[in-house]
């Protein structure tokens, strides 16, 4: 059944993508995509300061 959410699409770097899968593991996460769900929400409630970046948000630089 199609889900009423919005969604988007998100490339990671293999590393990370491997971080996000043992997250989920150790974890006990339903899918990826709950591990990944799971990770702004707390973000949102610990409200941690962004990183100082150089160049373009989400450039990895």
């Amino acid at each position: 059944m199609p889900s009423d959410n919005p969604h988007t699409t998100i490339v990671f770097d293999r590393e990370l993508l491997e971080w996000v899968g043992d997250f989920r593991f150790e974890h006990r996460l339903a899918d990826r995509s709950a591990a990944i769900m799971w990770l702004p929400r707390w973000a949102k409630g610990h409200n941690p300061e962004p990183p100082m970046l150089k160049g373009r948000v989400g450039t990895g630089e």
